[in-house]
């Protein structure tokens, strides 16, 4: 589908966040902030992202669909040759009691 080269960021947790050597600071304490072309540009990505993840979420909401009517179509064939097996087992056996 294409979106299945794409990098995946890892989610950090709390403590790891707040861990001092995880702060993107300069050595006087003072944040970093970025641009305002850094925000624009992430916020661009970002949306890349989430419309990408939309994609690939109704690509596999149809998948499932697809597979849970095959797995129906699938157990009713089962239950159809159930029953015609159990009417043969029948008739073999009324026959037999002939």
């Amino acid at each position: 589908n294409g979106h299945s080269a794409r990098s995946v960021t890892r989610t950090y947790s709390a403590s790891e966040m707040t861990s001092p050597s995880n702060f993107n600071r300069p050595t006087s304490g003072n944040p970093k902030y970025k641009t305002q072309e850094e925000y624009y540009d992430e916020i661009q990505f970002l949306k890349k992202e989430l419309k990408d993840t939309k994609t690939d979420n109704d690509i596999l909401r149809a998948r499932v669909r697809r597979l849970e009517e095959d797995n129906a179509r699938k157990r009713k064939e089962m239950d159809n040759f159930y029953d015609a097996n159990k009417v043969l087992f029948v008739l073999i056996s009324s026959i037999g009691k002939i």
